[in-house]
């Protein structure tokens, strides 16, 4: 990643983000860019004219998603970080249903790690507090050097980012050809406006 100093810009959703190669993608922390998040074009972020605090750099370890019927956990970290995880939750009474690499992106357009699956229409869903107390407790791998996590894990990590930016650069191509035939189509309808109006044009037909 270049060291440019970047101008701020606020996204649809309310976050901070930073133009990178024609894109804008939220910040994570103060001195980084995510480009495994949702992006959008520079016209849709405008520029932050007032001074904006900006939350500390890291990289986040958690974040919990609810949906009608069940909860998602996605998680970043080792594959023994995951386990140490599940048994965790296994061990105050909370079951998790299934768990494994995480391939989707979590509400805010981030991709984890893994994903831990609850049950179907939980009794008692956790809460951001229980899994606060919980996970703390349990530490994390921010400070473990990615170049000693199991090769496997760091292929699988690889393997899913590479997937993320195809997917983003094939719906980015998608919406470059969307926008150059409305143009196209544009330019023709203007053409024909044009010819229309020329005197004789239409009587020449």
């Amino acid at each position: 990643m270049d060291q440019v100093e970047r101008l701020l810009r606020r996204l649809h959703d309310g976050r901070i983000g930073a133009e990178y190669m024609g894109l804008v993608y939220p910040l994570a922390g103060a001195d980084a860019i995510s480009l495994n998040a949702q992006w959008c074009y520079p016209s849709e972020a405008p520029i932050c004219l007032e001074p904006v605090e900006l939350a500390p750099s890291g990289r986040k370890t958690w974040s919990l998603e609810r949906l009608a019927s069940r909860s998602y956990l996605f998680l970043n970290g080792s594959a023994g970080y995951l386990e140490r995880v599940v048994g965790a939750l296994q061990g105050a009474g909370i079951a998790p249903e299934h768990w494994g690499p995480s391939f989707r992106e979590d509400p805010q357009g981030v991709l984890y790690d893994w994903f831990i699956r609850f049950p179907r229409d939980e009794a008692e869903p956790t809460t951001h507090w229980e899994l606060d107390q919980l996970l703390g407790a349990i530490g994390t791998d921010d400070d473990e050097d990615e170049s000693e996590l199991p090769l496997r894990d760091q292929l699988a990590r690889a393997r899913r980012l590479i997937d993320a930016v195809l997917r983003r650069q094939a719906e980015a191509e998608r919406q470059l050809s969307d926008a150059l035939g409305q143009l196209d189509a544009q330019a023709l309808a203007n053409a024909e406006t044009a010819r229309l109006s020329v005197p004789g044009a239409q009587a020449s037909n």
